[in-house]
């Protein structure tokens, strides 16, 4: 490699890292269970983005629509209707996220699924006021209208996420990289 190939390649190095660096997001998956007062049995996973460490801060409070991703599956459903149910995140992404004065994170699913044609059928989710001092979340669910059951749901727990690939991005990088300074080889000089 001659040395305007290696200023040429430590520079795409360089920029690799700072991009890989600056596109890398705190991405944080909050866990919760619920137990109902008739039976129903309830889990939920939520991915947020925490870069800048805000849902560890007390006092936190976002009402919704801070999500990438989340789900809520409710099961053992007691009465009439489908015996389980599962939200998606277009479901409830109007989910509570509140934490307390020592940092614990709550959630509070908030929203309606849905079973469309023909009975068009649905099942609702809506927080009550949380639990003082705490903010641990109770949630009535109802079906057609018509209360189900009243849903205690545990505190949030962190589980580990997965951070966006900026590993693989650079390495992906490196690779092209490698392969536009292989191509760019110089064709042997006629005279």
């Amino acid at each position: 490699m001659t040395i305007p190939q290696t200023f040429r390649f430590t520079t795409l190095v360089l920029a690799l890292c700072l991009i890989s660096g600056a596109a890398r997001a705190a991405l944080v998956q909050l866990e919760i269970t619920g137990t109902g007062a008739n039976g129903t049995v309830g889990s939920g996973i939520f991915t947020v983005e925490d870069g800048d460490g805000n849902i560890y801060t007390p006092g936190y409070y976002a009402p919704g629509g801070i999500y990438y991703d989340g789900s809520v599956t409710l099961t053992n459903i007691p009465g009439g209707g489908p015996s389980s149910v599962t939200f998606s995140l277009l479901d409830i992404n109007a989910t509570i996220l509140m934490v307390d004065s020592n940092s614990v994170q709550y959630l509070g699913p908030y929203g309606g699924h849905g079973f469309g044609p023909p009975e068009e059928n649905y099942y609702d989710l809506t927080p009550s006021q949380p639990f003082s001092p705490s903010f641990v979340f109770q949630t009535t669910l109802a079906y057609n209208g018509s209360q189900k059951d009243l849903i205690t749901w545990s505190p949030a727990t962190v589980v580990s996420a997965p951070e966006p690939g900026s590993a693989v991005l650079m390495g992906a990088g490196l690779v092209v990289g490698a392969g536009v300074f292989r191509g760019r080889r110089r064709a042997p000089r006629t005279a």
